[in-house]
């Protein structure tokens, strides 16, 4: 990325902080730049306010090399920035989002970064430009309405609507914007969301990559306020025949801190096998 596509990442990012709430306790911020190798640039814990993170923003500088290795960006975000020491709050069941903005397609393998971002709870937007591949910003993205395409980078800033509304979303914070007024009013949502896993339970997933698909779940659920009038969680399992392993209302899930749901435990999630057979996911979705 040039000067000016630089520019207009800066830009974008303060819209984005000046619309939520900044703070050890509220919303944190991190910055990485990454070509061949990644560089951290805004650690998590930092900055500690709007004022802190647009001074720090300012010094960003676009760096040297024309190779991108988006793979070895993601193990570098994961494994130097989603740290308790850098500021991540994971453990304290508090959403990891990642925003990838890349202009190329990368040159080294995604998939692997990706899935080790996913098994940690990291929830991945990837946006790209230009020569970016969008098949490959599916595979990175943990969900493909969290992809974003756009044919320059530019318009990011003249419309970071479009990804700053899934960003606010997924951090719970709600963004409501009166025009007329130029007024911009953040307020703490309260989620309240009905989720079902439709887990591929068929041979070719097997028990032996089952225990991945569940440590996933339970990454997730830790991340939110799961309780009966905020957020319920349901699971499936599906190949030839579906099988429902709890439903949204049939567990107590207010302890996050175990694995799985209170009166549930391991002994409920040692007991969820994979349930063989060929995937036939029309059935499921039924």
């Amino acid at each position: 990325m040039g000067a000016t596509v630089i520019i207009s990442m800066r830009e974008f990012i303060k819209r984005f902080i000046d619309q939520i709430p900044i703070g050890p306790d509220a919303v944190q911020i991190g910055v990485a730049l990454f070509s061949n190798i990644g560089r951290l640039e805004i650690d998590l814990n930092s900055h500690g306010s709007c004022e802190e993170i647009t001074q720090a923003l300012g010094k960003i500088k676009a760096g040297p090399g024309k190779t991108v290795n988006i793979g070895a960006a993601l193990d570098f975000v994961r494994t130097n920035m989603f740290r308790a020491d850098k500021g991540s709050r994971l453990s304290q069941g508090v959403p990891q989002l990642l925003l990838l903005l890349t202009s190329k397609k990368s040159s080294d393998s995604v998939d692997q970064p990706a899935q080790a971002l996913q098994e940690m709870g990291v929830l991945t937007l990837a946006a790209g430009s230009k020569t970016a591949d969008v098949a490959e910003l599916k595979r990175i993205a943990f969900a493909e309405s969290l992809v974003f395409f756009m044919n320059d980078f530019r318009s990011i800033y003249r419309n970071p609507k479009q990804i700053i509304s899934p960003l606010s979303t997924l951090s719970g914070i709600l963004v409501t914007e009166e025009p007329e007024l130029e007024i911009t009013t953040v307020q703490t949502a309260k989620v309240v969301r009905d989720i079902v896993f439709l887990v591929d339970g068929s041979s070719y997933v097997g028990n032996h990559n089952l225990p991945f698909v569940q440590q996933f779940i339970t990454n997730v659920v830790n991340m939110l306020d799961v309780q009966p009038d905020r957020v319920q969680f349901g699971l499936m399992q599906f190949s030839e025949r579906p099988k429902i392993e709890f439903y949204l209302n049939s567990l107590n899930w207010v302890q996050k801190e175990t694995e799985y749901p209170t009166g549930v435990g391991s002994d409920h999630r040692q007991s969820i096998r994979a349930v063989a057979g060929d995937t036939v996911s029309g059935l499921a979705v039924m």
